[in-house]
């Protein structure tokens, strides 16, 4: 190339500079697409010659599925390495849940009281104290809608304790219920199951099993089945007078014991039948009957 060419290139180049950048933008967007065209034919050119290595040996296939193999092996146990950390992360999300549900709902409490306890206060002042044929002061009304609203909270919180007692005593007697069904003579698929103890032992228990009906008051199971009431669903389990658990284990020892007892008197009386069958007629040890031989003295005289 001539210096003039040279010279005339870089004018061109100076005064499209000055007048406008986007022809200088698009020249760069132009090399650059040349640019990664050439890469992509680079790129095409390895990849045929790595086809071609790896078609000559035959090993290369193997060798990458293998390491793929291996990827994916190891993409799979990650989430095993982590899952006692997520399940312990779980379980302190759901704590920290369980504790601020109960806070918003304590404070919900208070909340309704103080708004209940406002909303008295404003009858009160409309009112007349029949003590002093006037208007309540707002002293008195505070007081008065503040005893109020104390007797109310004191209602809600014995009706949440009731609650709480009543879900504990049937999940012990439900837990007991489990534990009775391990007894033999209580299990139907046992071989020792005795329907009459069975039926025994709920004729005992439906007598202190208590139930709350729908009309607020408290039966036993007996007296509602005896009604037709349906326990399940026109009932609510409260209680029981005894444990269950408790009463079915006595019948269950009892029985034991009783059969352990006769088992013991058939066993000696059969050794005492054995022992006496193994002597012989004329044996000394024989007995003898007193009514005979006092006959045959009384014929030799």
């Amino acid at each position: 190339m001539s210096k003039d060419d040279t010279a005339v290139k870089e004018e061109v180049v100076a005064d499209t500079t000055a007048t406008d950048s986007a022809p200088v933008e698009t020249e760069s967007t132009v090399m650059a697409d040349n640019a990664l065209d050439d890469d992509a034919f680079d790129d095409i050119d390895e990849e045929v010659a790595i086809g071609k290595e790896t078609d000559s040996d035959g090993s290369g296939e193997e060798q990458s599925t293998e390491e793929s193999s291996a990827d994916d092996t190891k993409t799979e146990e990650q989430p095993e390495q982590g899952d006692k950390p997520l399940t312990t992360k779980s379980e302190n999300r759901f704590q920290k849940l369980a504790n601020e549900n109960r806070e918003l709902k304590e404070q919900l409490q208070r909340l309704n009281s103080q708004e209940t306890q406002v909303a008295a206060e404003q009858q009160l002042l409309q009112e007349v104290n029949p003590e002093t044929g006037e208007y309540y002061t707002p002293q008195e009304a505070e007081r008065i809608a503040r005893a109020q609203a104390l007797e109310q909270s004191q209602r809600v919180i014995a009706q949440e304790r009731y609650n709480l007692q009543v879900q504990q005593n049937q999940e012990a007697i439900g837990s007991e219920a489990r534990q009775i069904m391990e007894l033999p003579i209580f299990n139907p698929n046992a071989k020792e199951f005795s329907p009459q103890l069975t039926a025994q032992f709920e004729d005992i228990l439906s007598e202190n099993t208590l139930y709350q009906a729908q009309d607020g008051n408290m039966y036993t199971a007996k007296q509602l089945m005896q009604a037709g009431v349906d326990l399940n669903t026109q009932a609510v389990l409260v209680g029981s007078n005894i444990s269950p658990l408790k009463l079915a284990k006595l019948i269950a020892d009892s029985t034991q014991a009783n059969q352990a007892k006769i088992q013991a008197e058939a066993q000696r009386s059969t050794e005492r039948m054995l022992a006496n069958a193994d002597v012989p007629a004329g044996s000394s040890n024989a007995k003898t009957n007193d009514d005979t031989s006092d006959f045959d003295e009384a014929w030799d005289e």
